[in-house]
């Protein structure tokens, strides 16, 4: 079992983003930009965005697809995208693309005949001890790694997380 993290894709495109005009309301454009008419920012924005774009399905098709080959079984938190997509880590959210990636998993998983399941949200998996299933309580997100109150067993939050997503999917105890 193993937690995937999401590169920061757009970091090579998105400070040619901020130095583009935001349309005809931005006002004069700066001397050696090469842009004349608005409707040009327009179109050399759209161009930029397309990249990103671009490269972030790239990289959700490589990632899921590697994900499914490598494994039997996919198990995903069912996360409240929208509801992140509303806090201070909106942006990391929206760029992050997660539900498209979720879904490609998911159609993925399906056409190579692998189990693909999500565990709800409301799950305690980083209170709960994946090895004697002992409940210890909330934890602050700065807690990285705890030992079990009850067996001693030392887990790491995203690995503890990915036992307890697999046991809330299956019903059983993983083995990590």
């Amino acid at each position: 079992m193993a937690a995937c993290g999401l590169p920061e894709l757009p970091g090579g495109h998105e400070p040619g983003l901020r130095l583009l005009p935001k349309g005809p309301s931005a006002g004069p454009v700066p001397q050696g930009q090469g842009i004349e008419e608005p409707g040009q920012a327009r179109i050399k924005a759209a161009r930029q965005h397309a990249k990103v774009t671009d490269r972030r399905r790239d990289f959700h098709h490589k990632a899921s697809t590697q994900i499914i080959r490598d494994s039997q079984a996919v198990y995903v938190e069912d996360l409240a995208v929208s509801g992140l997509g509303r806090t201070r880590l909106a942006k990391s959210v929206r760029d992050a693309g997660w539900s498209a990636f979720l879904g490609m998993l998911e159609y993925k998983a399906v056409g190579h005949g692998r189990t693909f399941a999500k565990a709800d949200r409301a799950f305690p998996s980083s209170q709960v001890c994946s090895a004697c299933g002992f409940r210890d309580g909330p934890k602050p997100l700065h807690v990285r790694e705890r030992t079990c109150g009850e067996c001693g067993t030392v887990h790491g939050r995203n690995c503890r997380r990915t036992g307890q997503r697999a046991q809330a999917c299956t019903g059983k105890r993983a083995q990590l």
